[in-house]
């Protein structure tokens, strides 16, 4: 069972996938039971949405200066400059649902 937040941060257990269905993606992947399991249980059983979900292409994605973010074409270009020249900067985010915002630390060697 896959758990979802609520707005009131608690999980709820979402109901196990139909068996049948896992069945099929199983056969049609090879891949585990687990994994095809939780696929499942996010409705991506289409091979195509499946290839998009698990290896997504930059151009599956909006551009950043469609986004409604402030700024967010400024960070994405910082974001690049930084990987290209190899340096570290730590990315603060936040979310309505959270109080505050968390430290995301990220290695551009990474």
């Amino acid at each position: 069972m896959i758990a979802a937040a609520t707005s009131s941060l608690e999980w709820v257990l979402r109901p196990p996938p139909p068996e049948t269905a896992v069945r099929a993606l199983m056969a049609r992947t090879g891949w585990p039971w687990a994994v095809c399991a939780l696929l499942v249980q996010r409705d991506l059983t289409d091979l195509e949405a499946l290839r998009r979900f698990l290896r997504p292409r930059v151009d599956h994605f909006e551009p950043p200066e469609r986004l409604a973010v402030k700024d967010s074409l400024k960070g994405a270009k910082f974001i690049k400059a930084a990987t290209s020249a190899t340096r570290r900067f730590i990315s603060w985010g936040g979310s309505p649902r959270f109080s505050r915002p968390k430290a995301i630390s990220a290695s551009t060697w990474v």
